[in-house]
């Protein structure tokens, strides 16, 4: 994480990059808490 927080300092040449790569993995980790939520509340239902 430190090097994540070194690509967002203000006047950094990579900070954009370092952004995308942020976003990139708010988005994944977005993604993966959904599903397993979903697998959660699926986990107690039952096929009728």
């Amino acid at each position: 994480m430190t090097e994540l927080h070194a690509d967002l300092q203000p006047g950094h040449p990579d900070t954009n990059r370092g952004l995308a790569r942020a976003n990139a993995l708010l988005k994944e980790a977005a993604a993966e808490f959904q599903e397993a939520l979903r697998e959660y509340l699926n986990a107690g239902r039952k096929p009728e």
